[in-house]
């Protein structure tokens, strides 16, 4: 993408770790609203619906990334170099969005009663149908999220995200609540269509919410850029790839779980990684603000990539061995003792959640500095690594051969052991380009500094001390 005049960019009105501080209290609500959700889903739920509402929404999500054509990417760069306003961003990515959506969901649904015979069948289609209703509604608050960001907003990023979950929540509540689903007279099959009905107002929340938070940012007249659109299309495809490999890469395995073992291991596992995700929560928050900030000016970026994955690895690896010390007994006091076999396969997934957080750094800014090639290689060699071993390691009940190859049979906990593989493969090739890259050593990635964790200490003394007041 050709560069443009320093004064048509967005202006970050924050420091980056300022902005990054400010994206992660934003995710840490996020975290307390998507322990809560799971805590309650799970109860009301229990394994087996649990199973098939996640499932369902995985199914959904994959028709979503299908249909994004990674645009999110390509309009946060557009925005954050000063190519497009937001304005513009918005409405000629709806446009594109608009008409894919009108040809390619009516064709899934169609495909979708089809296959159902066969496919998914433990899912009733109707609560598949709810799933994909919302792929529309989440491609729009995709479009209005990357403008956000690209108009260094990050942290109002976040704030519409916690008004997802919160949505979704409340409506859940609610919708159990009314006088013909109230919550002792539902049956768990109806509270999934409810916990369905409930993404989607979840979804209309976020929009709304970003909606609001756009209005009060300066845009210009809003119009579609028929230009802009094959510059969007050129580097989106490149990040479609790699979008297309990740997203795969961490929701192909739930697929298979419910595909060989059924509704109820899928419904442990999810939980197992509901959890282990958790820990994402802060190289999220800081490749989304490292994305537009490095596609603004890349001056200086290495070194701030570079301490924040000191401090990313050192924050996580701590919280993980939290969660590996009181994850059994929360496990089984707060979702019930039919949950409890998602411990070990958390356990597994743990060294693999480190190693994917890293990679989504480094590749935020690769992203940023314009060779998404780099992260779409790694991507797919790790989507590749993730389905030879889910087919390998997974399969038990009326089990099938894969290559002639003696099988583990290790269920949930292979699934487990593939992710955490292919998430180690994706940061490994991740490394090597990004080392080729900028010349960074490994131990400036890794090892955090003396001084970092001294002021680490002072400021978690200080938050403390303010919460307190």
């Amino acid at each position: 993408m050709e560069e443009f005049p320093i004064s048509s960019r967005p202006v970050p009105h924050r420091s980056i770790f300022r902005a990054v501080g400010l994206t992660f209290a934003g995710q840490g609500s996020l975290v307390v609203l998507n322990g809560m959700s799971g805590i309650i889903t799970a109860r009301l739920l229990h394994p087996a619906g649990k199973g098939q509402l996640a499932t369902a929404l995985t199914a959904a999500g994959i028709l979503g990334l299908l249909a994004e054509l990674g645009l999110k990417t390509a309009i946060i760069r557009a925005v954050a170099s000063g190519r497009a306003t937001w304005k513009e961003g918005v409405a000629t990515a709806l446009a594109i969005y608009g008409v894919l959506c009108a040809v390619l969901l009516p064709v899934a649904m169609l495909a979708l009663r089809h296959v159902h015979g066969w496919f998914l069948t433990a899912i009733p289609l109707p609560i598949l149908y709810l799933a994909f209703a919302g792929v529309p509604f989440g491609l729009v608050l995709t479009a209005l999220n990357s403008v956000m960001a690209g108009a260094q907003r990050q942290p109002e990023v976040s704030l519409t995200q916690v008004l997802v979950r919160l949505g979704t929540l409340v409506g859940f509540l609610a919708l159990l609540w009314v006088p013909f689903a109230g919550v002792n007279g539902a049956d768990i099959g109806w509270r999934v269509y409810v916990a369905a009905i409930a993404q989607l107002i979840g979804l209309v929340v976020g929009i709304v919410a970003s909606l609001v938070l756009l209005a009060r940012l300066p845009g210009g007249p809003t119009r579609v850029r028929v230009d802009l659109i094959p510059e969007l299309l050129r580097f989106g495809r490149v990040m479609y790839a790699a979008n297309l490999a990740q997203s795969l890469n961490y929701r192909l395995d739930a697929l298979l779980v419910f595909t060989f073992l059924g509704k109820t291991p899928a419904g442990i596992y999810a939980v197992a990684v509901s959890i282990a995700e958790m820990l994402l929560y802060l190289p999220d928050s800081m490749a989304q603000v490292l994305l537009p900030t490095v596609s603004g000016d890349s001056t200086g970026a290495t070194p701030r990539t570079a301490r924040l994955a000191r401090m990313n690895v050192f924050v996580i690896a701590m919280a993980g061995v939290a969660i590996a010390v009181v994850g059994y007994p929360v496990i089984r006091g707060l979702l019930g003792s039919g949950f409890a076999p998602a411990y070990p396969a958390l356990l597994v997934l743990l060294p693999g959640i480190l190693a994917m957080g890293q990679a989504r750094l480094l590749a935020a800014e690769l992203t940023g500095r314009g060779a998404p090639r780099f992260v779409a290689a790694s991507a797919w060699v790790a989507l590749i690594a993730t389905v030879a071993l889910d087919l390998w390691l997974i399969p038990r009940p009326g089990t099938w051969h894969f290559l002639h190859i003696p099988q583990p049979g290790w269920g949930i906990l292979g699934a487990a052991t593939a992710s955490t593989v292919a998430y180690t493969i994706a940061m490994g090739v991740l490394l090597i380009f990004y080392r080729r890259h900028t010349g960074v050593r490994l131990r400036d990635l890794f090892v955090v500094r003396r001084g970092e964790l001294a002021e680490f200490r002072q400021r978690l003394r200080f938050a403390l001390r303010k919460a307190r007041t």
